[in-house]
């Protein structure tokens, strides 16, 4: 059965309850997850790209000629692409910086208030059309 991105949405709410480190890392990693494959999920067409999907998936919400053919608004689009790419960086730094970097319970639970709106105004976004 495929997964979906309320499913990595539900995975990161559990793993920001726990009180290991570990679990708080992937918590913002499925969060970002989740928005990325929320988008996956919704926009019509993205081009089919080889390489840099996360960038790419980024910067074609942020440029209104590169999703000109979206139904959504393309200034709405450019909002959520930024604050997409600043979960990602949450993301990189959850996944990458495992030896550099302390993740406390309140990064996770910070991950998991911006996953949770950026699902609401995705909603919203996708309601307007």
């Amino acid at each position: 059965m495929p997964i979906t991105s309320r499913d990595f949405a539900d995975s990161a709410v559990r793993l920001a309850k726990s009180e290991l480190e570990v679990d708080y890392r992937n918590a913002i990693s499925r969060g970002y997850y989740a928005m990325y494959h929320l988008c996956l999920e919704s926009l019509q067409h993205i081009p089919k790209y080889s390489n840099n999907h996360h960038q790419s998936l980024i910067s074609y919400m942020k440029n209104k000629n590169e999703c000109k053919l979206e139904s959504y608004d393309k200034q709405k689009l450019k909002v959520l692409a930024y604050r997409l790419a600043q979960q990602r960086g949450e993301r990189n730094r959850a996944d990458y910086d495992a030896f550099t970097d302390c993740i406390k319970k309140e990064s996770a639970e910070t991950a998991i208030e911006s996953m949770n709106k950026f699902i609401e105004d995705w909603a919203i976004l996708t309601s307007n059309i």
